[in-house]
């Protein structure tokens, strides 16, 4: 099993992508609700792994490796 974890914010796009998980079958997803208000990310998202189950909600606040953030929407991403 692999698994990648990125960031989305509106300035930046998706990052870091390792390409780790081009084959991702779960894609769990947890943002703010003014990035989650855009269709930009998910349509990125859903280019990035057409094969994938999408899901994910609103959060206050994405916690992540680096720290807490609250205006961007993470992913975790999983291939088995």
């Amino acid at each position: 099993m692999e698994t990648e974890q990125l960031t989305w914010s509106a300035g930046g796009g998706w990052r870091p992508r390792t390409g780790v998980c081009n084959e991702a079958h779960l894609v769990l997803y947890f943002g703010a609700s003014d990035a989650l208000g855009t269709d930009t990310w998910y349509q990125e998202l859903r280019t990035m792994y057409p094969n994938a189950h999408i899901v994910g909600c609103r959060s206050g606040g994405q916690i992540q490796q680096a720290g807490f953030r609250e205006t961007v929407t993470v992913i975790s991403e999983v291939a088995a």
